[in-house]
């Protein structure tokens, strides 16, 4: 072009000053777009690697997923564990052996989280407290806080098989220094036996939730909070009233996901899982529906198979206050129930229950019984 002006119209046109300002132009918006998305990068790293795995932080990344800051209501599923009589295990353990056996129970279940795309929450002693589709929307986020529930306590039996096996080191110390008898911890054992029989609790909760970095101005913390959350917790901690340990609710249980073929499911088509209550919990009036999540689908064994079929026959004559025909299943059910060494079981609840409801009906006679029972203790 330059060239076409000299000869034609006798004009000189010098083409270096043009070119470098397109060059400096086009450096500078470069720039400036790495060092802004850089900062984008520096900020999610250092805001939630504590909470997620460098994977779903690369894919906030990459998808532009900026949280907002302050809350944001959303649909997701909120999660809590607690070890069972953790205080015994406080009793009778040493401090550093008590940090021993938590970094290696709460590590197993971390990973477990983490690796289903979770966000840890806190730790709060032994407990965990999580969610699942925030900060970065997981659309199965609820079938997902099953898979890490279902895990997460495949887990803690293989950690009690490993730890029923370990043995004190021969030139370690005594490890019970606590002197405590031989039923408690038998000798040369690198553990009490409560630490053989760990167990723990979990309750699966799905609704909207306000997740957001929240607290004051000078520390903040990535967290949740709502109604859906709070009947999570309860969950969780009135799972031991019946015996069970992993407690999930309708609402987890009817959440839809697309499932590979990219058809419509419910999370209750891909879990092996089991009626326990219609209930309403300590401070809430709207009753749930509960279940005992066993194990993702197809997972039963025989033995799981009698007993929820069994079970179910209990609870049919149950809600239509059939009281000696409820109480004839869930003798049978007690036979062969999941977790007998507890302190209770479903079957066991239900029949109390029904010979409560014998002598005071729920209802009066006539009257038609919604099956709901109110608990009044968390």
């Amino acid at each position: 072009m330059s060239r076409l002006l000299f000869i034609h119209a006798g004009l000189l046109v010098n083409i270096v000053y043009p070119l470098l300002a397109i060059i400096l132009v086009y450096t500078g918006l470069t720039l400036y777009h790495y060092l802004v998305e850089e900062k984008n990068k520096r900020f999610l790293h250092a805001t939630f690697t504590s909470y997620l795995s460098p994977e779903l932080i690369e894919m906030m990344v990459d998808s532009e997923s900026m949280p907002e800051l302050g809350g944001e209501a959303r649909i997701a599923t909120a999660y809590f564990t607690d070890i069972q009589s953790f205080s015994t295990f406080s009793e009778q353990l040493t401090a550093n052996q008590l940090v021993e056996l938590l970094n290696e129970y709460l590590t197993a279940m971390t990973d477990i989280l983490i690796e289903e795309g979770g966000t840890l929450d806190k730790y709060e002693g032994d407990a965990i407290v999580a969610f699942l589709g925030a900060p970065l929307y997981l659309p199965d986020h609820a079938l997902r806080a099953c898979r890490v529930a279902v895990a997460m306590q495949d887990s803690l039996f293989k950690l009690r098989k490993k730890w029923k096996s370990e043995k004190q080191l021969p030139d370690e110390p005594i490890r019970n220094s606590k002197n405590l008898p031989s039923e408690v911890w038998v000798p040369g054992e690198k553990w009490p036996m409560v630490v053989h029989d760990m167990k723990m609790r979990i309750g699966v909760n799905t609704g909207e939730i306000v997740v957001g970095n929240m607290g004051s101005t000078m520390r903040m913390n990535y967290t949740m909070m709502g109604d859906a959350v709070n009947l999570a917790a309860r969950l969780e901690a009135g799972a031991k009233q019946f015996g069970i340990y992993t407690s999930v609710s309708e609402y987890t249980m009817n959440a839809e996901f697309m499932d590979e073929n990219g058809e419509k499911k419910r999370v209750m088509d891909a879990v092996e899982a089991r009626f326990i209550d219609n209930i309403t919990v300590v401070g809430k009036s709207e009753p749930v529906r509960i279940y005992e999540l066993c194990a993702m689908k197809d997972g039963l064994s025989d033995q799981e198979k009698e007993l929820f079929k069994i079970f179910n026959k209990g609870m049919e004559h149950y809600v239509h206050m059939e009281w000696d025909a409820a109480i004839a299943q869930f003798s049978e059910s007690l036979k062969i129930e999941r977790v007998p060494d507890g302190k209770t079981t479903p079957s066991q609840v239900f029949i109390e229950r029904c010979e409560e409801f014998q002598a005071n009906p729920p209802v009066a006679p006539g009257e038609k019984w919604d099956g709901v029972y109110r608990m009044i203790k968390k």
